[in-house]
């Protein structure tokens, strides 16, 4: 800054040097008196002048200064793309999601059923948030730390430099890459008993997982965890009639969840019940959602239809909002909506 600040001082002075040269003579032989004036006057002019490129080149160094701290500031953001449907939370506080936002350590993400936004770190890489999903902001510097508490979300993540890291973690594991394109779900509940609820997809490159104290590398092409084994056979203690109950070790097997089919339904659904609150009809969203758990007791979107009901319910009847707030924090004890249920049983 010095240097800038003596280059811009020393181009001023120089300039106006060549200008003081050209300054016309008080008459073609001045006297004793005129000399000493037109001295006087170029000795003021000059100081004057040096006053001022010091001025300049100070104000140089802070705007130099300025920038350089607005590109710290923006190093430590993430970007917003593009943003449908989509809102960014803090606190209790919600506002919709549009692109050109910037986001901070501390700020969360959500998409309805219907929603996804993407998001730009400053190194290059980028976050894509499918429909239903949520994610918190936790750092994102040198060390790009986001929480993925519901829903799914894809990343391509540039080649890291030293010192920076870019890591996604879930309620039960961690995932952290240094440049590759990946994706994270989090499903809430595993389909295979002992396993992780995590899902981890990787397209290209290596990623390493961490989950019950133990680490893993999953590569281009492979998904993490793996299916779930096959059910070892037992023998049978004595000999039985084919046409008998199962046995108990196959009896007490965990019911299949919903299929796969049955997710275009509920988002149907599950979007008129947005749309009616969107619209200010509150009654008519409450019994379309009450229709909607009626239909789909364990469903994809069971804690947004939770949130949902909360949101629903908290300008209504607060009451009724305690219950369903209750309701949510014992059904979803690590819910991506803990904190607006904890405000609602903390409000009189």
């Amino acid at each position: 800054m010095k240097d800038l600040a003596r280059t811009l001082a020393s181009l001023l002075k120089r300039g106006l040097g060549e200008v003081d040269h050209q300054l016309p003579p008080a008459s073609a032989e001045p006297t004793g008196v005129a000399l000493l004036s037109t001295l006087i006057a170029r000795s003021a002019r000059r100081r004057l002048m040096r006053r001022a490129a010091v001025v300049f080149a100070a104000a140089a160094a802070v705007l130099v200064v300025g920038a350089f701290a607005l590109l710290r500031s923006s190093s430590d953001a993430l970007q917003v793309e593009t943003a449908h449907f989509a809102l960014s939370m803090r606190g209790d506080q919600s506002v919709a999601l549009n692109a050109g936002n910037r986001l901070g350590a501390g700020s969360r993400v959500e998409t309805t059923p219907e929603g996804g936004a993407r998001l730009r770190f400053a190194t290059g890489s980028r976050l894509a948030l499918e429909q239903g999903s949520a994610i918190e902001v936790l750092s994102a510097g040198a060390d790009q730390h986001v929480r993925l508490s519901a829903g799914r979300v894809r990343a391509d993540v540039v080649h890291l430099k030293p010192g920076e890291r870019f890591h996604i973690v879930t309620p039960d594991a961690e995932v952290e890459v240094h440049g590759t394109r990946f994706e994270v779900e989090w499903r809430g509940t595993s389909e295979c008993a002992g396993h992780s609820a995590t899902v981890v997809r990787v397209e290209e490159g290596v990623v390493q997982v961490r989950y019950a104290r133990q680490e893993v590398n999953v590569r281009a092409g492979e998904v993490w965890p793996a299916a779930c084994p096959a059910p070892v056979a037992v023998a049978p203690a004595v000999a039985v009639a084919p046409d008998l109950t199962p046995a108990p070790a196959a009896a007490a097997r965990r019911p299949s969840p919903l299929p796969a089919s049955s997710l275009a339904e509920e988002n149907r659904r599950f979007t008129e019940v947005l749309r009616a609150r969107q619209a200010g009809e509150a009654t008519r969203a409450l019994d379309l959602l009450a229709r909607w758990r009626r239909d789909f007791p364990h469903g994809h979107l069971e804690e947004d239809a939770a949130v949902e009901e909360l949101r629903l319910l908290s300008g209504r009847d607060p009451a009724a909002a305690q219950v369903a707030a209750r309701a949510y924090l014992s059904g979803f004890p690590r819910g991506y909506a803990r904190p607006m249920a904890e405000a609602l049983l903390a409000a009189p």
